[in-house]
């Protein structure tokens, strides 16, 4: 979702969560992203043995084969599904892409915030 928003990404955030929610009833955990017809659900802390943490947490999702390119999109996108909500305790900080944004948001937020344009297709 943040690649179709490139254009907006001074006023965009992402939320830092605690590793505790894993541990929360009923958290499911997909093996790519789960609007993708082929995920993969599975009930936390299972579904975190489906997961290829090269892919999950490669640089850059591009291949030369297209399909495997497209897997690989998928793959990297994989998702803890938390049901009803995330519990402001679970909260750890946030990340913008650079000053603009650390600075609108340490003034509206009380949680840590830094900079990691990694994060930001930057």
């Amino acid at each position: 979702m943040m690649y179709c928003q490139q254009g907006s990404m001074d006023s965009i955030c992402v939320i830092r969560v605690s590793l505790d929610v894993l541990d929360l009833a009923n958290v499911v955990i997909t093996d790519r992203n789960a609007a993708a017809e082929i995920a993969r659900f599975t009930t936390s802390p299972d579904g975190l043995a489906t997961l290829d943490y090269d892919i999950v947490f490669a640089q850059y999702w591009t291949h030369p084969d297209p399909i495997a390119q497209s897997d690989h999109k998928q793959r990297m996108c994989a998702e803890v599904l938390v049901p009803d909500r995330v519990g402001v305790e679970h909260l750890l900080g946030c990340y913008v892409r650079g000053p603009v944004g650390l600075a609108a948001l340490q003034q509206q937020c009380h949680l840590p915030v830094q900079i990691n344009r990694n994060l930001f297709f930057s």
